[in-house]
């Protein structure tokens, strides 16, 4: 999963009048090869030409310029300005342009619904977006695919921890281990006094030791059911007179 840098564009306004996005759109930051680096400083350290965007995208790469929860300058049109969510795509087009492209497009997706994808040439007479154009349904089914896993991926654990791919599976490999090691190896046994005595128990042990330790749960668990079956009846008993 691509990081996502942040860095304050200069031309945004707080908030969207109310409103929520309900699109994307496409742009590409207009001629070749010009660095990602300096797109973001054209944006971010001036006034410039008093546009901007919530994202500038290139292969790997996606520095976010205004929250999507302000209003960029994006579109040449303030009404979809305040309802959109606009990505200045680097204007090459190669696939990893194309596929970092479309992971940002199933990230905002995954908070914003399924915002269809739009150009702004829609909203404004502009070549812009280039070569996007005849992209977009490219991007949208790549958007759509399941993104792989990375071993250095963060997971969040139910109690609100986070470790690693890597380090959930080396815990579950060490887990699986100790079990088998339990199963095929078996444990120490341990004497009246709780002290091992040198022994070891087998698979055939453990088996046994699980019978008989299983039968009398289940006998404690059907004692308590007809203890409860006959509580219930004196309730019923009782509600009836």
């Amino acid at each position: 999963m691509t990081n996502i840098e942040f860095r304050q564009c200069w031309n945004y306004t707080r908030g969207r009048e109310g409103l929520s996005p309900d699109r994307i759109v496409i742009h590409h930051w207009g001629a070749d090869g010009q660095s990602h680096d300096s797109v973001v400083d054209f944006f971010t350290r001036g006034p410039g030409s008093g546009t901007s965007a919530h994202y500038v995208v290139s292969a790997g790469r996606i520095t976010q310029i205004c929250h999507d929860y302000d209003t960029a300058y994006h579109a040449g049109n303030w009404d979809i300005n305040c309802r959109s969510i606009g990505i200045e795509c680097r204007p090459e087009a190669s696939d990893g342009d194309i596929a970092t492209v479309a992971e940002l497009v199933r990230r905002i997706r995954s908070e914003w619904g399924n915002l269809p994808l739009t150009v702004h040439s829609d909203y404004y007479p502009t070549a812009c977006p280039g070569r996007y154009h005849q992209l977009i349904d490219r991007i949208n089914q790549l958007s759509q695919e399941e993104e792989d896993m990375q071993l250095s991926d963060q997971i969040i654990r139910p109690d609100g921890h986070s470790a690693t791919v890597n380090d959930v599976l080396a815990y579950i490999d060490m887990r699986l281990e100790l079990l088998e090691k339990v199963i095929i190896g078996g444990q120490d046994k341990k004497g009246a006094d709780g002290k091992p005595t040198g022994d070891r128990t087998n698979i055939f042990d453990e088996a046994a030791w699980n019978a008989t330790n299983f039968a009398r749960v289940y006998q404690s668990i059907e004692a308590l059911s007809k203890r409860v079956d006959q509580l219930v009846s004196l309730i019923e008993i009782g509600a009836s007179k």
